[in-house]
């Protein structure tokens, strides 16, 4: 009864049920004394629990407009199409660094081998040409023994050449390696051994005072007569003493040699003393004479590690035997070998000055192997390391980096293809190859950090435009914010105004009238514009709708007391507290006229229990608007508890729609709203 809650019968044109239902609802204000203020009472008993009804949301409520569900949706997209992009950028720029890194070391690997090629290629050119040179000095020396023998009358072995230091050093000239040991050693026979002893006495003095006076050297004949041995000899395991030789077999004794080593007795790699027997004395010579025999060529042995006095550093030499003919020009398998050249070699000296300065890091195998009748192997190894005009042993045996093994570049230089099936087991013929590796200091000269430099700037590239790009999505995201913000505003202010059947309906109308320029903005302003006055209007008949109007008893008395924000706290915390109701029960609010709300329940989504949901939200409202004026009294003053609200409820049919102009409006028309105003 305190309510004022007043309820008119539905017109005859309503549905039955909905007839009942509001003829029913005249008992809610006599049965609300009788039920607990929660619950209200319609029509044959049921009873409705508001506060717990209270709490859902309306499905009415829940739709949002269509441009922010598709900016939502395009939201989503978007993002995933960024991370899309980001895992392509990602892949693209890890392929690109991959490509460029292998690109550019793939160019440094392919100059370094280039570089290496074209300098190992150029150097064994080089060295076997000397090589080549070597051995046409050494064979013009043999012819010019042969010669001389010849032009004496003289019989082999008893044969002295003349001028002898200066044939050596002509031999040295051509041969172009430099001066090293030069001796010739005649082939002596068991028979002749004593008559060869005699000769040695009788001619020694002569040579030798003519090796002395061409050296310019401070000895004299005298001194090396004294440490002359009369007789071909060798010397034992201590090297302690000169032993004569078995006189059953032949010896190739020293007899000239240049340069003349002063004092010299004891043999070594760069001594050699006259009437020294090759043959029993050092080791490796009696099988390159043995080979030289053979193959009718010259011989060439292992090099043998020495340290060089002069440059104080180690060094490898090897012995080359040059057969000497007693016949010139002899090559034939009758040819006698009636003497030979034993000529040493240094390769350091045959190594200097076959790569230009600033060309470094290039290792040299020199590989000697030696292939005997039974077909074994024997071979050894000296490593030199090249660096410029300069060669510096590295090891007596081969050290280069085997990763460089399929970069080999290598040359022959000694081979003669001689037949091994005439030598003797413990013969051999000789044959030595010259290899050339690359090392690791070669290759960092060529192949640098370059690949990772160029990776690395891709990268940084790509991390620079990452942060541009994302900077500038940042900012398109500050200003997709604003405009979503904006969006979302003008959105909540067409809620505010429209139901969201008939909003939508205005959004897409307004899109089809704006043709070309759909992406621009929607503003609340062009839904008022006298530009849609020319399409269809936007009207429906809604036949069942209960429409509540809700009136503030005392309202004019008491704001006539009032400040002009006072009165708007007032109804702003009422209208507020209203909307909230509204938005729980479904009940669409549609304007407020000074003190007077007014709202409708059945569309614009169909509502069998339209009428419920009026009478609930009118109950709800009863219920608020006393706690707010009792909350309200003590900042508004104390008559403000006074105020009361009237509401009218009536259900039927309403036309309702859009009325356009400068400031649309959703309106209803039609009877039913005259009545609830009538029954407010």
């Amino acid at each position: 009864e305190n309510s004022q809650l007043h309820v008119q019968p539905p017109q005859t044109s309503h549905p039955p049920n909905e007839k009942k239902m509001l003829e029913d609802g005249k008992s809610i204000a006599s049965k609300s004394a009788q039920t607990p203020s929660d619950t209200v009472s319609i029509g044959n008993g049921t009873t409705f629990d508001h506060s717990s009804a209270g709490s859902s949301i309306h499905p009415m409520y829940e739709q949002q407009s269509p441009e922010v569900t598709v900016t939502k949706r395009e939201d989503v997209f978007i993002s995933r199409v960024k991370v899309l992009v980001a895992i392509v950028l990602v892949v693209a720029v890890s392929a690109v660094a991959t490509v460029a890194f292998l690109l550019v070391t793939q160019q440094e690997l392919e100059g370094f081998e280039n570089q290496f090629n074209g300098h190992a290629s150029e150097v064994a050119a080089v060295v076997s040409q000397n090589i080549q040179k070597l051995f046409q000095a050494l064979d013009s020396t043999s012819i010019m023994i042969s010669s001389e023998a010849s032009l004496q009358n003289a019989s082999w072995p008893f044969v002295t050449i003349d001028h002898w230091p200066t044939k050596a050093e002509k031999l040295f000239e051509l041969g172009d390696i430099g001066q090293s040991l030069l001796a010739l050693a005649p082939v002596v026979k068991p028979d002749i051994m004593n008559d060869w002893d005699a000769y040695v006495v009788q001619k020694a003095p002569a040579w030798y005072q003519a090796s002395i006076d061409y050296e310019g050297s401070n000895e004299t004949v005298d001194d090396l007569v004294i440490h002359t041995i009369p007789y071909i000899h060798t010397y034992g395991v201590d090297m302690s003493r000169p032993t004569p030789i078995d006189p059953d077999r032949p010896a190739t004794p020293i007899w000239q040699s240049y340069p003349l080593k002063k004092g010299a007795i004891l043999p070594g790699i760069d001594e050699l003393p006259t009437n020294y027997d090759i043959l029993e004395g050092l080791q490796g010579d009696a099988q390159l004479v043995s080979a030289a025999n053979t193959s009718l060529r010259p011989a060439v042995s292992f090099p043998s590690i020495s340290m060089d006095q002069n440059i104080r550093r180690r060094t490898a030499k090897s012995t080359i035997v040059q057969p000497v003919f007693e016949q010139l020009d002899a090559r034939d398998e009758d040819a006698k070998v009636v003497a030979v050249l034993r000529w040493q070699i240094d390769w350091n000296v045959v190594l200097a000055n076959v790569l230009e300065t600033g060309v470094t890091g290039i290792h040299a195998v020199i590989r000697s192997s030696c292939q005997t009748s039974d077909l074994q192997e024997l071979s050894t190894s000296v490593t030199y390391r090249i660096n410029g005009p300069r060669s510096i042993l590295s090891d007596d045996r081969d050290v280069h980096d085997p990763q460089f093994d399929e970069m080999e570049v290598s040359a022959i230089l000694f081979d003669y293809d001689a037949d091994t099936s005439q030598a003797t087991a413990s013969e051999c013929i000789p044959r030595v190859t010259l290899h050339f590796y690359p090392t690791i200091d070669f290759r960092n000269k060529f192949v640098t950090q370059n690949g990772l430099y160029y990776a690395g700037v891709v990268v940084l590239i790509f991390c620079f435009t990452t942060i541009v790009f994302l900077v500038y999505d940042f900012l398109v995201k500050q200003r997709q914010r604003i405009v979503m913000d904006r969006i979302q505003r003008q959105d909540m202010i067409v809620s505010d105004v429209f139901p969201s059947a008939i909003r939508d309906r205005l959004y897409n109308q307004n899109l089809e009238d704006r043709g070309d320029h759909k992406d621009e903005l929607l503003d609340p302003r062009d839904f008022g514009t006298s530009n849609m006055i020319g399409s269809a209007p936007l009207a429906d008949l809604f036949p069942n709708t209960t429409v509540i109007f809700a009136d503030i008893v005392g309202f004019t008395a008491w704001s006539s007391a009032r400040e002009p924000s006072q009165v708007f706290v007032l109804l702003e915390t009422i209208y507020n507290a209203f909307d909230k109701i509204a938005y729980r029960h479904g009940v669409f609010k549609v304007e407020t006229v000074g003190d007077c709300y007014v709202a409708v329940a059945g569309l614009p989504e169909p509502d069998e229990e339209h009428a419920v949901a009026a009478c609930r939200f009118a109950r709800s409202c009863l219920k608020k608007m006393k706690e707010i004026t009792l909350k309200l009294e003590v900042s508004l003053g104390p008559d403000t508890s006074d105020l009361d609200l009237r509401t009218g409820i009536h259900s039927g049919q309403v036309t309702a729609g859009v009325l356009r102009g400068e400031r649309s409006r959703f309106q209803l028309f039609g009877d039913t709203m005259n009545t609830a105003a009538r029954m407010e």
